[in-house]
């Protein structure tokens, strides 16, 4: 079983905003967790978050003991943005997950093979040359824009959810209510939904 620390990138720091308990098969992002060897540290690292306390170390570190840490009293309002920006960057990592890997590899296939046969898509010029591969009636091509079609909506919804994530995670920084970040959470969660 791994002991993991749930952290976010601050700057020059990262803050700790949570524990959690994983199986050793289970693959963990290494943006979000940071993995402790020492169960009582976990347990007191634990003990520090739940208590409401701001709990960072900085990143030319990794955490191993107490003395790594630097813990202050956090308000409410703090802990509440740090949880809902961690909520909110695991709904986004699982709307992406490995797909976007793939999509982009097939993009990037296609749009070689396109480059490579003089089909060069720009803003530009890019209903003259979806004609000019119709038109060909060369069903390999036909079908490798199609490919590059689909490819490319698919990043067009990942970049938009990322926008859409980046609006969020703003807009929770400049909160000053706790109702009011709950909403912000709801209202960018019920786009996965």
């Amino acid at each position: 079983m791994k002991h993991l620390l749930i952290i976010h990138d601050i700057g020059a720091k990262y803050q700790i905003t949570g524990t959690r308990l994983e199986n050793d098969d289970f693959a963990v992002d290494s943006d979000l967790y940071f993995e402790v060897k020492s169960v009582d540290f976990f347990e007191f690292v634990k003990e520090l978050v739940m208590g409401n306390n701001t709990v960072t170390y900085p990143k030319t570190i990794s955490p191993a003991s107490e003395e790594d840490l630097l813990i202050s009293p956090l308000k409410d309002l703090d802990i509440h943005k740090a949880r809902a920006r961690t909520k909110g960057k695991h709904i986004l990592k699982g709307f992406t997950d490995f797909t976007i890997l793939f999509d982009f590899f097939s993009f990037q296939v296609d749009n070689n093979w396109l480059i490579s046969n003089g089909y060069f898509i720009t803003d530009a010029n890019r209903e003259e040359k979806y004609l000019q591969v119709i038109n060909t009636g060369d069903q390999v091509a036909i079908d490798t824009l199609e490919r590059y079609l689909g490819s490319l909506d698919k990043l067009s919804v990942y970049k938009h959810t990322h926008d859409n994530f980046l609006e969020f995670k703003e807009a929770v920084n400049d909160a000053t209510k706790i109702k009011e970040i709950d909403n912000l959470f709801d209202d960018f969660s019920s786009l996965f939904s």
